[in-house]
């Protein structure tokens, strides 16, 4: 590999690193946010189920109301660790795509003749 070519391959690298963990920040700050949604959701649940919770008789269907919002709850819990895992991939990815590219650029100059 010539000198442009390792040149070339370190800006390269150290472009797409950038654009990994900038990209797992931007995931990371839309987990949060919806972190807090699912928060509020539980809250917002308990609520419910503290009020149809009060006798025997209702308890049931404060259960059933809140049913569909458990799900989803459920749901919303498996993506944010979907999308944890992925964030965490990336920065790695960039992490070490930049490692390589600044590597390339600051040893890649001497070459053997």
């Amino acid at each position: 590999m010539g000198h442009k070519s390792k040149r070339t391959f370190g800006i390269g690298a150290l472009i797409i690193g950038a654009i990994l963990v900038v990209s797992s920040f931007v995931i990371k700050a839309k987990v949060t946010e919806g972190e807090g949604q699912i928060a509020q959701a539980e809250q917002n649940v308990g609520k419910a189920k503290g009020l149809f919770g009060m006798s025997s008789y209702t308890k049931g269907a404060g259960d059933q109301l809140t049913a569909g919002a458990n799900r989803k709850i459920g749901e919303g819990k498996d993506e944010v660790a979907y999308y944890t895992k992925l964030a965490n991939i990336l920065l790695f990815a960039g992490i070490i795509s930049m490692a390589a590219g600044g590597w390339c650029l600051v040893f890649g100059k001497s070459s053997a003749r």
